[in-house]
């Protein structure tokens, strides 16, 4: 009996008539169209016959495996990722989800605070960069902060007006020894509140939201040198003009988000976006990365996000209300719903469910997510993806 083996860091799926086997270690791909070969993509292996001497070669030729001649199949341990434990199981077991266990789920929250100085009149802008919407006030009670502060949650974002409220916020946080984030809007009088805190806080890092060169300008002016590492700009880039002009602009750790609100009017951008094979093929590193897409939304997991009225979403869906439930109770409604955005995988997401790279694909993005584009994928991929 012969069989071809595969490395352990090769990618492989077979869906529609279409096989893909990808190596991770060398980034080469193959994509064989066929309606006779079928290969279990559950197995490191496949028995090599008449049919599959092809396949076999071109699998040799790029790095994917290995042929091997044996009387009785060897343990080739099987390539997937094994969960210890989950919610789902100690469910089963115990009949609820102990407590401890959702506290050791979330690890990162995003808190709302203030918005009087960035407006925009697509309320989906606020959403893609989790930010407040204009005119929010913030009327999430300190108490509730002061639990969340004493939870075991390891990282916070406070999005908003750097004002007595998220500087309040802030304070809270600090004393229990929290990973911290500003992201606020990059007008001079919030830039000059978060100035004076960052000499004082020296574990606090700072993002400024920017749509203008102008305030980069009078960042540069104002920071120094020795803050450089802990304050980042993140540019806002509604089109492919402002994308060119903010991509040379010189600065240590400057970032970007694109923001949706009108794919026609934003075709240019959009087109910049959109995705292709030698992008999805350059974004995995690992076995593991994979393995992760395949059952969670890893941008997604361990993290939530809370209003300024104390609404609770997980990304874009709505869980609950802080001041009527304990964070980890909703958190923990949540996680038994199989609409939860923390396991929203591609292969769940009905454009692409049926796609061979569903799994190596990046994660959904928060476009897809709000609708506003169906899929990441270039034109050219339709011919990889059935017909509907």
């Amino acid at each position: 009996m012969k069989i071809f083996v595969f490395y352990p860091d090769t990618y492989v799926r077979h869906c529609n008539d279409t096989i893909l086997l990808v190596g991770l270690h060398n980034r080469k791909y193959l994509l064989e169209q066929s309606s006779t070969l079928v290969i279990d993509e559950e197995l490191p292996w496949f028995e090599i016959t008449d049919a599959s001497l092809s396949l076999v070669e071109k699998c040799m030729s790029n790095g994917f495996g290995y042929m091997l001649e044996c009387t009785t199949l060897p343990y080739i341990p099987q390539k997937t990722l094994h969960v210890v434990s989950s919610v789902k199981r100690t469910s089963e077991l115990m009949g609820f989800a102990e407590g401890y266990h959702i506290k050791n789920l979330l690890r990162e929250i995003h808190i709302l605070a203030h918005n009087t100085t960035y407006q925009t009149p697509y309320n989906v802008i606020y959403a893609q960069l989790k930010y407040p919407v204009f005119g929010a006030s913030a009327n999430l009670s300190f108490c509730y902060v002061t639990d969340l502060a004493k939870s075991d949650i390891q990282s916070v974002v406070l999005s908003g007006d750097v004002d007595f409220y998220l500087k309040s916020c802030l304070f809270l946080f600090i004393e229990s020894g929290k990973h911290i984030t500003i992201r606020t809007y990059g007008n001079h009088e919030n830039i000059e509140n978060v100035l004076e805190l960052i000499p004082d806080f020296p574990n606090v890092n700072v993002e400024i939201l920017l749509d203008s060169i102008d305030m980069l300008t009078y960042i540069k002016r104002k920071v120094n040198e020795n803050w450089m590492e802990r304050l980042s700009v993140t540019f806002i880039i509604k089109s492919v003009d402002e994308l060119n002009t903010f991509v040379h602009t010189p600065y240590k750790s400057k970032n970007f988000i694109p923001v949706l609100y009108d794919t026609k009017l934003q075709q240019s951008i959009v087109d910049e976006m959109l995705i292709d094979v030698e992008d999805i093929i350059g974004t995995n590193s690992s076995p593991l990365e994979v393995y992760k897409k395949q059952m969670i939304h890893p941008n997604n997991y361990g993290s939530l996000l809370i209003d300024s009225n104390g609404n609770v979403f997980d990304c874009l869906k709505y869980i609950g209300n802080i001041h009527e439930e304990d964070i980890y109770e909703i958190l923990n409604n949540d996680l038994h719903d199989t609409d939860s955005f923390w396991y929203m995988t591609r292969r769940k997401w009905n454009e692409c469910s049926n796609c061979v790279f569903a799994d190596i694909c990046p994660p959904l993005s928060v476009y897809e997510l709000q609708g506003i584009i169906p899929c990441a994928c270039k034109k050219i991929f339709q011919e990889y993806r059935p017909r509907r």
